[in-house]
């Protein structure tokens, strides 16, 4: 009996044991990070509160490795000292240098790839971007301990100057020392995120990592993992990244060097042809003849940015303005596709692209009939596009997209494929009111300037530096101003609209003239209820718009408040196969249910939209990460629910 007894409680002991041991393994890890602000690449507000490019990354790894995260804020000076102590575990944004590499860990992958650059005030015109042989004897400021120290020396070797070198242990006390006038440029890779400066010197690309302490081969050898799976399955993470903390800012100037300064001041008229029936993208107002759209909008910003001047050439279709650019009538196309076998087809110079489209499909045939004829515009990059993504299709070719429509009207193609701005355009049209939109997954066009190859080098690059100043934002504001940009009403348009007015009017008198009055004005409210529901609801999941999701947004946090927010974005994983495998109206009515589960779940003052196919972002009120954590389990289970009832297709979504 006493050997028995002895036996189970050993057993006891060796669960509990092992028990505890588990539970030991359970536990997060804690990495001690040093943490020094750089404006956009580490953010440290005056409450304390971090974020910034390499806060998200870290956040990212730790999806990864599980780990949790103490932050030591401090200058760069200090985190490589505490680092170089064994204080800190790792420490983020650093160049990797031979004496480095002796003295800490380093893993194989990089996290981020920055350009060394020389800035000056605005205000300070004495120099010229690129102009070396002028920046002699410049008193430059630089952080202390960072190798970009190095790299400014290594340009200077270059082109055989010296500078004065100050060092600064923060960022802002640099930037107060060049507003000072204490110093005459700084060496920085995020300068550009402050006002009030310009660039005159971009020499060297580093490539930047995750450094550690030296003996956290552990934390390296998961680190690297980490980043191995970052690459691997987000290969777009880093530039995403990037572009939402180092994008353009509002006054950016462009990089001009002397020479191109020189062909901008020699150049003439610089003749720009565009498509006069692509609307929104670009048209010709119907009264004036006057260039309009979202290109236009952006030419004559352009122009401010770079002062050059512009004429501007309209052609009927996307044929004509290919023959005006052959015969050399022409410089520029106002918008291409940005591809570099199409571009080359037609022998133009590519700007980096400005805007990007999704493609949706136009029928004019209900659920119960096939698509067979697909109607297209000739010699455009869109119909190319479509042909190779589905074969399967008989294609006809015409000159515009209004006589794709027509030939819909008349029964002679089944669809059409156009960009989404388009189509909501030509929804707006009574004509066109039995028309359906179907949105596509992930098939997008990025559209840029074209530059005839004939003209020389400069011109585009002086484009290109121009538009690496334009925001997102900016472009966002010129699709909003012609999207909710008054839409003249044809008399035409009101009595297809109401056609017993229409009788009424062809027999009547005064009465005629009194209903003609009420018709008009039915038809305006009419079309301004129709407007306000294309701007602010999804038509295929009635969420409220993107449009109207960023109003309400800004609007709500420009305000004062007494809570914060957080910002979800979400997408269906492998959405795509659900449209293959089930037809789109399956996969409609599955964004449909995720879309009602979202709005059902959100709280006052939380918001919702469907961003495009199956993304969605969701505003909540933020109250800790562990309540927003408890939130988004509960959108979880809610979605898991449905899975649960549609087995049969959902596992293809998640």
């Amino acid at each position: 009996m006493t050997k028995k007894f002895a036996c189970f409680i050993l057993l006891v002991l060796a669960v509990l044991l092992c028990t505890a041991a588990l539970a030991e393994d359970d536990q997060a890890q804690t990495v001690r990070v040093g943490f020094y602000p750089i404006l956009g690449f580490q953010n440290v507000d005056e409450n304390g509160e971090l974020s910034g490019y390499m806060y998200d990354y870290y956040q990212e790894i730790a999806k990864y490795t599980g780990w949790q995260y103490e932050f030591y804020t401090g200058s760069f000076s200090d985190c490589l000292e505490k680092i170089t102590k064994g204080e800190l575990d790792l420490m983020g944004g650093i160049q990797k240098t031979p004496e480095r590499e002796e003295q800490f860990e380093f893993p194989m992958y990089d996290c981020a790839e920055i350009c060394v650059s020389l800035y000056v005030s605005s205000s300070n015109d004495q120099y010229i971007y690129g102009d070396a042989e002028h920046f002699d004897g410049m008193v430059v400021g630089v952080l202390e301990n960072m190798a970009m120290q190095q790299d400014l020396l290594a340009y200077c070797e270059r082109n055989g100057i010296t500078m004065k070198i100050q060092t600064y242990d923060r960022e802002e006390e640099m930037l107060q020392a060049l507003f000072s006038g204490e110093i005459e440029a700084v060496c920085s890779f995020s300068a550009s995120r402050y006002a009030n400066v310009r660039c005159i010197a971009a020499f060297a690309y580093k490539d930047c990592y995750i450094m550690g302490a030296r003996g956290s081969g552990d934390f390296i050898v998961q680190l690297e993992k980490a980043l191995e799976d970052i690459k691997l399955y987000q290969p777009n993470y880093e530039l995403e990244l990037w572009q939402r903390y180092f994008s353009a800012v509002p006054g950016d100037t462009p990089m001009l060097t002397r020479e191109e300064l020189d062909y901008i001041q020699n150049a003439g008229p610089i003749t720009v042809v565009y498509n006069r029936d692509w609307k929104p993208l670009e048209y010709s107002d119907p009264d004036t003849g006057e260039y309009c759209g979202v290109s236009a909008r952006l030419f004559g910003l352009l122009s401010e940015l770079t002062g050059l001047t512009f004429q501007y050439i309209p052609a009927d279709n996307y044929m004509a303005i290919y023959d005006e650019l052959s015969r050399g009538d022409v410089s520029i196309i106002s918008s291409t596709a940005y591809d570099g076998n199409w571009s080359a087809e037609h022998n133009l110079q590519m700007t980096q692209p400005f805007i990007t489209c999704p493609i949706v499909m136009i029928s004019s045939v209900d659920e119960s009939t096939e698509i067979q004829t697909i109607a297209m515009p000739q010699e455009h990059y869109v119909t190319r596009l479509v042909r190779e993504r589905f074969p399967e299709y008989t294609f006809e070719e015409y000159p515009t997209v209004t006589a794709c429509l027509k030939a819909m009207l008349d029964g002679k193609a089944d669809a059409t494929f156009i960009n989404e701005l388009m189509a909501r355009e030509i929804l707006l049209d009574s004509h066109y009111s039995a028309f359906t939109v179907v949105t596509l997954n992930n098939v997008t066009v990025d559209y840029c300037v074209g530059v005839d190859e004939r003209e020389k080098p400069l011109l585009r690059s002086v484009l290109d530096k121009a538009l690496a100043c334009v925001t997102g934002e900016q472009i966002s504001e010129f699709l909003i101003a012609q999207t909710v940009s008054y839409r003249k009403t044809s008399l035409l348009d009101l009595f297809n609209q109401n056609p017993l007015q229409y009788a009424l009017l062809i027999g009547g008198s005064v009465l005629l003239i009194l209903a003609l009055l009420l018709v008009m004005l039915i038809g305006k409210m009419r079309y301004a209820e129709n407007v306000s529901r294309m701007l602010n609801v999804d038509a295929l999941t009635g969420a409220p718009s993107l449009y109207c999701f960023q109003s309400r947004a800004l609007r709500r946090l420009s305000s004062p408040r007494t809570r914060d927010y957080a910002l979800l974005y979400m997408n269906l994983s492998r959405f795509k196969d659900v449209n293959s495998m089930y037809g789109y109206a399956v996969g409609d009515e599955v964004l449909r249910f995720l879309s009602n589960e979202i709005k059902a779940a959100l709280m006052e003052n939380e918001g919702y939209t469907r961003v495009y196919a199956d993304r969605f972002a969701v505003v909540l009120q933020y109250d800790g990460s562990s309540a927003l954590q408890q939130r988004f389990e509960e959108l979880n289970r809610r979605f898991s629910g449905f899975a649960g009832e549609n087995r049969a297709f959902i596992s293809c979504i998640w």
